[in-house]
This record gives C-alpha cells, structure tokens and sequence, in this order.
C-alpha cells in the first residue's frame, strides 16, 4: 500500500488522487521546481527500494540502502541511534513528499524532501512551512470543518500550535501537520554508490 502511494506522488498520478473540496485557491508565493527533468533510472529505482524497505520496517534492507559512510559517522553508529529512536514514519513521509536534486551538485547528490533544496530565501525558515502537495486548509482544528483554501506547495506563516497557519492572502486557518514542512524539518540525502543511490544524510532537525 505504502508503495502505491509513493509511485502515485512519483509520477503525479492524478486520475488517483481523490477530488478536492471546492475552495479558492492562494494567492501568494509557492515553492519553485529546481529541476524538471525526469528522474534517471537507477534513482528512482533505488528511491522505490527503500520505500519498500522503510514501509516494511525493514531494518537489514534500510541498512542495505544506507552508505557506509551515512552522516559521517558510518553505518554502525547510524545503526545504534536507529535502533534506539527509529524514524520509520518520518522517513516515509519525506519519501513521500518528493526531492531534487542539490543546486551546484550536477545532480549527484538528491534530496528529499524538495522543501530543504528549494526553500525561497526571502523567507525566515523557522517562522514559514510550506504546504506540501494539494491540501486543504480549514477553518479550524477538527478536520471535518470547512475547507477555506486549497494548497499547492504555497508557502505558509507559522502561527503556534502545530497545523495553524496563515497564506500570504491573510487566510488563517488549520492544515494537517504532516502535510507541512519546513526547511530545516526531517530531510536525507541519496548519492551513487556501487551501481544504485544510497542514504548518505540522514537529518531529523537543525
């Protein structure tokens, strides 16, 4: 199931993805695209190899997916803070949200999500979030209320509480936190490695 969701975001399937309340949409700054190009191959072969191993909670497959090398630190110390606080959820999610690749990398080096990577610079990266994909936005907390905007990647102002926000048109409302992240939230890095892409970085904060 897991998978399914992630080729669904991979390939922007939208023939699956299910309608949208009607609301108006923002008018303020969104997130750009850095590249536009297809993913090669062999990454987004090795992208659905570890979706597969961290929606299984598979942690000999994740190890096999991870470089030596992983944070600077190596594998078996990566292996000892997994294993002591695993992020399986966190790591799913940012699968999920999609990537890019590093600015001045010549696409060696990929990140996800694509928030860290293209983040606007005009904005404060601890008082903004950006909304991830196509998501409503309520009136209030209960996720039943009524839908006051529809989101596409627009970049939101932090107001507190997790999930309550403002857009740049002076809405203030509530999104699901998990559809929100910032630039400095959980993000990894993939590079090539003996014929596939592995997890070099695995960040969970600043």
């Amino acid at each position: 199931m897991r998978k399914a969701v992630f080729l669904t975001l991979l390939f922007s399937c939208s023939t699956l993805v299910p309608p949208m309340p009607s609301a108006s949409p923002v008018a303020g700054p969104k997130l750009p695209r850095i590249q536009g190009e297809k993913l090669p191959q062999l990454l987004e072969s090795s992208l659905l190899q570890m979706v597969d191993a961290v929606g299984c909670e598979n942690e000999f497959m994740l190890m096999g997916r991870t470089d030596p090398d992983v944070n600077g630190r190596g594998i078996m110390e990566f292996r000892r803070k997994w294993r002591r606080e695993p992020h399986w959820q966190e790591l799913y999610d940012i699968l999920n949200f999609g990537g890019d690749f590093e600015p001045g990398s010549n696409r060696t080096k990929y990140w996800v999500p694509r928030v860290y990577v293209a983040w606007p610079e005009a904005f404060d990266a601890d008082s903004f979030v950006c909304a991830i994909g196509r998501v409503a936005m309520r009136e209030s907390a209960d996720p039943h209320s009524k839908v006051i905007a529809v989101l596409n990647w627009d970049i939101l102002k932090r107001l507190g509480e997790p999930g309550h926000v403002r857009t740049a048109d002076g809405r203030v409302g509530w999104v699901e936190p998990r559809s929100l992240h910032g630039k400095y939230d959980y993000r990894a890095a993939f590079v090539e490695r003996g014929g596939s892409w592995k997890m070099i970085e695995f960040v969970t904060g600043r």
